[in-house]
């Protein structure tokens, strides 16, 4: 799997975030030292579709680990990127 796609499947598998949420998922959106995900956005960066997604998610420290290291690689402000570092859409992260 490519190293940007990898967080996407961690967020849907571990966290159970949307794909529109979990492209859209902003490093701020992350407590790396808690292993706290807040989701505050979803694609293209609107409202999110319920109050319960903004419900706090604890996380893996592992997990962390993992969204940290591709934060590190591409420096990108999303965690989910494409294969040069860039936020991606929903619709090509399906493809």
């Amino acid at each position: 799997m490519p190293a940007g796609l990898q967080p996407a499947i961690l967020l849907a598998a571990f966290a159970g975030l949307r794909i529109g949420e979990a492209v859209a998922l902003r490093v701020s959106d992350v407590d790396f030292m808690r292993g706290i995900i807040t989701p505050a956005i979803q694609y293209p960066g609107v409202e999110l579709k319920t109050e319960e997604s903004k419900n706090p998610i604890p996380i893996p420290q592992n997990m962390c680990l993992e969204l940290s290291a591709n934060h590190a690689r591409w420096g990108s402000e999303t965690l989910v990127t494409n294969g040069w570092g860039r936020a991606m859409s929903p619709h090509r992260l399906e493809h």
